[in-house]
């Protein structure tokens, strides 16, 4: 982990919140248990899209937008394209695999 060095003018940077952030996820459900039940974060389903979970701004200190988008819904944003079974990389403990 770096440590801040105040020394290097760090200490001048005041930010006052990220704009947006949002894991993309494979199973919704999972993610909705993780994020939702255990971490307790206040997410609910944009619309009537209930697979796309978020905060409204002010719920979540810090994030103005916070949710989990869903994989498939991401991969037809950006490639437009649904990417369903094609192999998903990660990277492991000891090098990338396909999943």
């Amino acid at each position: 982990m770096i440590e801040p060095n105040v020394e290097q003018g760090f200490s001048e940077i005041g930010v006052l919140f990220v704009a947006g952030f949002g894991p993309i996820t494979r199973e919704a459900e999972d993610s909705r248990a993780l994020y939702a039940d255990t971490l307790g974060l206040p997410l609910k389903p944009y619309g009537e899209n209930e697979d796309y979970l978020l905060t409204e701004d002010g719920e979540l200190e810090g994030c103005r937008h916070f949710a989990l988008w869903p994989l498939r819904q991401a991969a037809q944003s950006c490639f437009g394209r649904d990417m369903s079974g094609r192999p998903i990389c990660q990277r492991r403990r000891h090098g990338w695999s396909s999943m």
